[in-house]
């Protein structure tokens, strides 16, 4: 359980709650009232989802555990599985950065459509955090 909250849970919470400590200080003007959505509307949660991926990576090939599963072809399809994500969560994370979401939605416009980068981050972060803990656990 420890492993699980300091690795999967901990990164994910951590900028709300930095969040939460920058409003103690006295900011300036645009800055005084921050919204929680600044901070994850452009995937920038597609970048814990590298590492989840990168860090299955790892585990897949340093693990003695997966040399004997290696020739059973799970092996191959996690890796595929972890490159594949890794690919995609780069490529939105890139996207983010370049094509930024506007901070207002339209009126009549869907929540999850408008920030619809932080929906697709949301998503892989369940999906690579979901396969990374079921590799770490299969490793030990």
């Amino acid at each position: 359980m420890g492993w699980f909250l300091v690795t999967i849970v901990l990164p994910c919470l951590a900028p709300a709650a930095l969040l939460l400590l920058i409003r103690v200080v006295p900011l300036p003007e645009p800055w005084a009232n921050p919204r929680l959505i600044t901070l994850f509307k452009d995937g920038q949660l597609c970048w814990l989802a590298m590492g989840y991926c990168a860090s299955g990576l790892y585990e897949i090939t340093a693990s003695p555990r997966f040399v004997e599963l290696f020739y059973a072809n799970r092996v191959g399809y996690l890796s595929t599985y972890f490159i594949g994500f890794l690919v995609i969560a780069s490529v939105i994370a890139t996207f983010g950065a370049l094509f930024q979401t506007p901070l207002e939605r339209p009126p009549k416009a869907l929540w999850v459509l408008h920030f619809r980068t932080f929906s697709c981050s949301v998503l892989l972060i369940f999906a690579t955090a979901g396969a990374y803990t079921y590799v770490h656990f299969l490793a030990k």
